[in-house]
């Protein structure tokens, strides 16, 4: 989480959404790094009345390096409760029966950010165009770096099946129409 006083702004990171790009701007911007990462139980009580800063990405593209991430963390405490085999659709479904409404770092963007006073939605897939309209962005005036970025590679799913999709929609459906979302999957 960082701070941004003088805005009486707060960025609540969620795991999957350029969170490293989002941490290295904002604190050049002279955010304050509050320290509390992926469990916000405890958060401050001005975090309740100041706005919030989210940050969403298309739900697919999001799955996709949600499995890459749990797929390269092969000892992760998650990766050892997921059934195997580790399939793409079987991973999926795991993920969205194990998130299902519940605001956890790799669930539904919706279900995370539903308790706050969200006052600015950045998209990942316009993420340059919406952080310039932060009222601190003129103290970032280079172009936004792209940090761990889920690069195409071999380790993704061959096809968005079916099965995969309907997962999809189980995890995340609500982002969809919340952040403006094609529900159908790209071919």
């Amino acid at each position: 989480m960082l701070i941004l006083p003088e805005h009486r702004l707060v960025y609540l990171d969620h795991m999957k959404n350029a969170t490293h790009t989002l941490y290295h701007v904002l604190g050049q911007c002279g955010a304050i790094n509050e320290g509390v990462h992926h469990g916000y139980r405890d958060l401050p009580r001005y975090c309740l009345d100041w706005g919030v800063i989210a940050a969403v990405r298309d739900p697919y593209t999001r799955a996709v390096s949600v499995w890459r991430h749990l797929r390269a963390r092969g000892t992760s405490e998650l990766r050892l409760q997921m059934p195997g085999p580790h399939t793409w659709e079987r991973s999926m479904e795991w993920i969205a029966a194990f998130t299902r409404g519940r605001a956890h770092w790799f669930g539904s963007s919706e279900a995370w950010y539903r308790r706050f006073n969200v006052v600015h939605v950045l998209h990942v897939e316009t993420l340059e165009a919406d952080f310039r309209q932060l009222p601190f962005a003129h103290l970032h005036p280079q172009p936004l770096p792209r940090l761990h970025v889920t690069g195409p590679d071999d380790s993704g799913p061959a096809t968005m099946s079916e099965r995969a999709v309907a997962a999809i929609h189980r995890w995340a459906g609500a982002d969809f129409e919340e952040y403006g979302y094609e529900r159908r999957a790209a071919a």
